[in-house]
């Protein structure tokens, strides 16, 4: 095959525009390249040689960054929200070309590649700090115990930077949203009616990083809340419901992060346990009460900081 079907053509060429053009249209078929190789591929034409590989690698380690929780793609999620940032404004819809235009067309792209560089790790440590969070910890802890990715696009990454801090009173928001819908079917932050509304208010911040974005968000989630989970609703809908271990971990270890206060850290290596065992499952009355959250607790686990040998 290798000797007899494969026609490989030569071209050399001192142009380098003419270069990415021809790059540019030998990936318009075949098999799809990343939109954001293709992109890369007009800036380093606009680098000085002698720092084209240096550019080159920066790129391709930070849009390949891992995240445990977003593992698909984060890095080029990231990439994403900071080319927003970059034009100041907040789009649902991602069109790299345009994005990505203002730096290719600059008198000096390797100057503007860095500062979009720089807003890229900015979010990077945004993120850390988030998932370093009292409440915001909860919610990076699990791929099953997560929010949307839409959340952090549309609200608080952005928002984040823009006012260059961390607001826990708005991560504390999101985290009890979340609980609060955990194991119900309603709509989530990917949904037009909180995603068009966080675009809205994420953009007021870039015009005006005084306008109050919490009362907002607030009113957001208070006129969108599923008539299920009611103050009136809720309880009684929670007393029949039976939880899987993931989910009332985590909802067990938000109500003791509730509870605590910021002198103690809720551990997140808790195990779960049922009060009533499980062995005696046949002696009750109503055996599906068995995985009720009245009847699950949090114990320590057995390589537990505090020494514990388990329960």
């Amino acid at each position: 095959f290798i000797l007899h079907d494969i026609d490989i053509q030569f071209f050399e060429c001192s142009d380098p525009n003419y270069v990415s053009k021809i790059f540019a249209w030998e990936n318009d078929r075949g098999k799809a390249v990343e939109t954001l190789d293709i992109i890369k591929n007009p800036i380093l034409v606009q680098i000085p040689d002698n720092k084209k590989v240096e550019i080159y690698k920066k790129w391709e380690f930070l849009k390949n960054k891992p995240n445990k929780i977003y593992k698909k793609n984060f890095g080029q999620k990231i990439f994403d929200i900071a080319i927003q940032i970059y034009n100041n404004k907040i789009k649902r819809t991602i069109d790299h070309e345009e994005l990505f235009k203002p730096i290719i067309d600059s008198e000096d792209t390797c100057k503007e590649i860095v500062k979009f560089f720089e807003i890229v790790e900015n979010l990077f440590e945004i993120m850390d700090k988030i998932s370093e969070d009292k409440f915001g910890r909860l919610l990076n802890n699990s791929t099953r115990i997560c929010l949307n990715w839409e959340a952090y696009m549309y609200c608080l990454l952005p928002i984040f930077y823009k006012i260059d801090n961390i607001d826990n009173k708005l991560i504390k928001l999101l985290t009890k949203w979340y609980f609060r819908n955990l194991q119900f079917k309603n709509r989530n932050f990917n949904n037009l009616c909180y995603s068009n509304e966080f675009i809205r208010i994420t953009n007021e911040i870039f015009k005006n990083t005084d306008y109050d974005y919490y009362k907002d968000i607030e009113e957001c989630l208070v006129k969108n809340k599923d008539d299920s989970i009611s103050d009136e609703n809720y309880p009684r809908k929670m007393k029949d419901m039976n939880f899987k271990s993931t989910n009332a971990t985590h909802l067990l270890m938000f109500l003791e992060t509730c509870m605590n206060t910021d002198l103690q850290i809720v551990s997140l290596e808790y195990t779960l346990e049922h009060i009533y065992c499980q062995k005696d499952k046949a002696n009750l009355h109503n055996p599906s009460l068995m995985d009720n959250i009245g009847n699950l607790t949090l114990i320590e686990g057995k390589n537990s900081n505090n020494g514990h040998k388990g329960n």
